[in-house]
């Protein structure tokens, strides 16, 4: 088996030898080529930016933790024990952090 696999990766190797050299990857020196023409090209780009940047913890949880509300950790909160944040940065500030499997 060993013998078969050294046979197999030597014909590789001999056969990219002798294959015309085309790099899988392009040479960092080319330009690329870019039509500015296209409508794609003068379209600014879309990022996805999730719609509610609020972000939620527990008045009962002594850990400190925020979530954001598409989390899972957010849903498991009870209504009555939500504590809500205009934005991470405010519930930072209060002296929560982000919980881990929230990301």
């Amino acid at each position: 088996m060993v013998l078969g696999l050294g046979i197999g990766y030597n014909i590789g190797r001999i056969a990219a030898q002798n294959s015309p050299q085309q790099s899988q990857y392009p040479d960092a020196r080319e330009s690329p080529k870019i039509n500015l023409g296209e409508t794609s090209a003068t379209r600014p780009l879309q990022t996805t930016v999730p719609k509610d940047r609020r972000v939620v913890a527990s008045r009962a949880s002594k850990s400190k933790l925020y979530h954001f509300s598409w989390c899972s950790g957010a849903q498991r909160i009870k209504e009555t024990n939500k504590l809500w944040f205009e934005s991470a940065a405010m519930a930072e500030a209060a002296g929560y952090s982000l919980a881990g499997n929230c990301q």
